[in-house]
């Protein structure tokens, strides 16, 4: 026959399991959380190295016509300080 002793440890001995299990499944979203955004972060850093390269001229682009640009134009950011961040926006000429 159950008794309340026995009532009272089945629902103790069920709710410590479901802490317990909660506690498990916290620290598992919180494990696979990280990782997830440490390898987008590790992804970005990957992905800013292309286009932290120097920009190189146009296909098709000469000596001369670069040379052109420079006496129509005159040089670029001459006497400026340097720039923390650059906005490069190129286009064909």
């Amino acid at each position: 026959m159950l008794t309340h002793k026995h009532l009272l440890i089945s629902v103790s001995t069920c709710s410590f399991m479901y802490h317990y299990f909660r506690k498990k499944l916290q620290r598992i979203t919180v494990l696979l959380s990280c990782g997830f955004l440490f390898f987008i972060a590790l992804g970005g850093m990957y992905s800013f190295e292309i286009f932290a390269a120097l920009p190189d001229r146009g296909s098709g682009i000469t000596d001369e016509v670069e040379e052109e640009f420079r006496q129509r134009n005159g040089r670029i950011f001459t006497g400026w300080s340097t720039p923390q961040a650059v906005l490069v926006i190129t286009g064909e000429l």
